[in-house]
């Protein structure tokens, strides 16, 4: 069955055609993995759905867990070009809480990659969930986020690859971000923040990501320094927690707490029902307001989002 017609993908597959040998992943050991290698691995993960019996998929909603690092891009883009919705799920909550709040939000199946850097097919694994009646997401619907649970269980945000196309762009024309960048993924990349802030540069601008190792808490702080990055995502109390400011050039950047403005036509998230997980709260997830947060009782809100947090810019690539 050919691949949907998506603009995550288009863009990917375009960055793969122009520069396959471009680096876009860069681990604290300097392992490094190109775009035609996650192009590759992600290849190998949408083949493993039909070896684990999840041939077909498209339109149905499929949790994806993965931690930081290729597992998790190789993983999305097999979910997208099977023509799945991708519920973002965090992979450090227990996994009766995935369960629950997969189940909750309709998914029918979790698509799980444990390993952070995945050899193949056989890293990816397929775990179907008891049938619920499926939810009734608006079209056109690519991915769905969680807000943070912060003040309640965690909802569900429809939104389609138009809209993080452009909520991506806004926020790299916000904070003078290039397709150039090196970026610290220490932010979880299932979070609505490190999705769009993470994520989506490598996908569709192809920026190199520096993924630090998971079990060393300064590891962020030195993989940063060694690749010389210059887009740092994380958050005051991190710094503060780890002797401040950083040794390399740097400059304090924050994003406005506002939403920035979409392009005419373009559609809001939708927020869904809330779930019985108790979640995961991000310092940079995604935020609702009014009768979403509240309990409404319409099957879905829009909300706005909040789309910015502190974050560390390398004085030697300011925006002009």
């Amino acid at each position: 069955m050919a691949a949907p017609s998506d603009a995550i993908l288009s863009a990917f597959e375009g960055l793969v055609e122009r520069t396959p040998a471009a680096p876009l992943f860069v681990s604290s050991g300097h392992r490094r993995l190109s775009a035609g290698a996650i192009d590759a691995l992600a290849r190998a993960a949408h083949q493993s759905l039909s070896t684990h019996g999840a041939k077909d998929v498209r339109d149905r909603t499929v949790g994806l867990v993965a931690p930081n690092g290729p597992g998790f891009l190789a993983a999305f883009l097999a979910l997208r070009r099977a023509g799945a919705r991708v519920l973002l799920l965090d992979a450090q909550s227990p996994g009766s809480d995935l369960r629950r709040t997969a189940a909750a939000l309709g998914a029918s199946a979790l698509f799980i990659c444990r390993d952070e850097w995945p050899e193949g097919a056989r890293s990816f694994a397929w775990e179907g969930l008891a049938s619920l009646p499926a939810l009734p997401y608006p079209e056109g619907t690519s991915v769905v986020k969680l807000t943070s649970g912060s003040t309640g269980h965690p909802r569900g945000v429809a939104v389609s690859s138009e809209a993080l196309v452009a909520d991506e762009a806004a926020l790299a024309t916000t904070m003078g971000l290039r397709a150039g960048e090196r970026i610290v993924a220490t932010i979880p990349m299932s979070h609505s923040y490190g999705f769009s802030s993470v994520v989506l540069p490598a996908l569709l601008r192809g920026s190199l990501l520096v993924v630090p190792d998971p079990r060393k808490p300064l590891s962020p702080l030195a993989a940063a320094e060694r690749a010389e990055a210059t887009f740092f995502p994380t958050v005051p109390h991190y710094l503060q927690a780890h002797g401040g400011r950083p040794r390399w050039a740097w400059s304090s950047r924050r994003a406005p707490s506002s939403r920035p403005r979409r392009p005419p036509g373009s559609a809001r998230p939708t927020a869904f029902p809330s779930t019985p997980s108790t979640g995961r709260a991000s310092a940079a997830a995604s935020a609702t307001t009014g009768k979403a947060m509240r309990g409404s009782a319409e099957p879905w809100e829009r909300p706005w989002m909040a789309c910015g947090s502190p974050s560390i810019r390398s004085g030697a690539q300011k925006a002009a």
